[in-house]
């Protein structure tokens, strides 16, 4: 992975704005009728009122209550999608397979197919609604929007996290390349 630095990158990332590419994450698609049901059993948060385009953050447990991952959920009209950190998407899949018995679901590795960059700082929200026309400030944290970003089509999930700005930008993994010359 190539990492650019501007000479005042601190600065700006903490002023203006900044991103970096988590396209290395892994990423897990649940799909099949009792996806969200089976979701709702084996985490920590409340995710079976959600509605597409809605989503939420929770943690994977173990039996023993030890920390699989902490996950972003992402409920799309056919599948749900787990943004995962550091867990490669094989020791999640496992972990969901035993606990599917008469569940219609399936857990799919989509980390492959998609590219993943966050977006973050005071003007985040501004830079991206310059780039799409949309107002993504006011979306509840971890909703989505579906946007086209430099001509690539994206999905735009508004994070919670430690910035007062944060955003995970999905496309495409052959379209990534458009995404990182638009935010050079």
């Amino acid at each position: 992975m190539d990492v650019v630095f501007r000479e005042n990158a601190y600065t700006l990332a903490h002023t203006v704005c900044g991103w970096y590419n988590v396209s290395h994450t892994a990423k897990v698609a649940l799909v099949g009728t009792d996806r969200m049901d089976l979701l709702h059993r084996l985490t920590t948060n409340k995710v079976n009122h959600l509605q597409v385009g809605q989503g939420t953050q929770t943690v994977l447990l173990t039996e023993k209550a030890r920390i699989i991952d902490v996950a972003v959920v992402s409920v799309e009209a056919e599948s749900i999608i787990l943004h995962l950190t550091d867990t490669t998407a094989t020791a999640v899949q496992a972990w969901f397979k035993k606990y599917i018995v008469m569940d219609d679901v399936k857990v799919r590795d989509i980390s492959q197919n998609f590219a993943s960059f966050r977006v973050f700082g005071p003007q985040s929200a501004l830079l991206l609604q310059d780039l799409t026309g949309e107002n993504h400030a006011d979306l509840p944290y971890f909703s989505s929007n579906q946007r086209t970003l430099f001509g690539v089509d994206c999905t735009i999930i508004k994070l919670h996290q430690f910035v007062e700005q944060n955003f995970l930008v999905m496309c495409a993994h052959d379209k990534a390349e458009n995404i990182i010359q638009g935010l050079r």
